[in-house]
């Protein structure tokens, strides 16, 4: 079985662009990661100010309200 060949040459005009764009793309992505990861380990600092505790017959009587 015989194959045929074919050569081809492609000038690409704003291939420079393009690098650009995915170099800007892969630094956001880097950031973003870097952003994700802070989110990640983030907690919460602070103390409570008010808490109510119901018990389930006090549900009971507020739905009655």
């Amino acid at each position: 079985m015989k194959s045929d060949k074919v050569n081809l040459t492609v000038r690409i005009a704003n291939l420079e662009e393009f690098r650009r764009l995915v170099s800007e793309f892969n630094q956001k992505a880097q950031e973003l990661s870097s952003v994700a990861l802070e989110l990640e380990q983030f907690h919460f600092k602070g103390e409570i100010e008010n808490q109510a505790m119901l018990t389930s017959s006090n549900d009971a009587d507020s739905e009655n309200l």
